[in-house]
């Protein structure tokens, strides 16, 4: 038959999730490493599991991402970061406006 199924907690919400709670509480170092596991997971598997919004989910993620190295005064890495997304998505308004405001401080 076929395999039982199993609820495995989304990675991309948890690793999403807890960047968040770092963020709030001012952990930006914490916030931006925990962004990036979410980042680094596959992209397809993402799309798989939001069709309708997961570009929204990503670029609020990079958003943040940027936002935390911005307050570790890590404004390259900022930069770079918005970057890369606006190949994901060049349409996305919110990133582009964001990477505008980010050049030389």
């Amino acid at each position: 038959g076929s395999p039982p199924i199993t609820f495995k907690p989304d990675r991309f919400m948890h690793y999403s999730g807890l960047g968040d709670v770092y963020f709030e509480r001012r952990q930006y170092i914490q916030a931006a490493q925990t962004y990036r596991q979410a980042l680094a997971l596959d992209i397809r598997q993402l799309q798989r599991l939001y069709p309708e919004d997961y570009r929204e989910k990503m670029a609020a993620l990079y958003l943040r991402l940027a936002q935390a190295l911005t307050a570790l005064d890590q404004w390259p890495a900022a930069r770079a970061v918005l970057a890369t997304f606006t190949r994901i998505d060049p349409q996305n308004e919110t990133i582009r406006r964001a990477l505008q405001n980010l050049q030389a401080p």
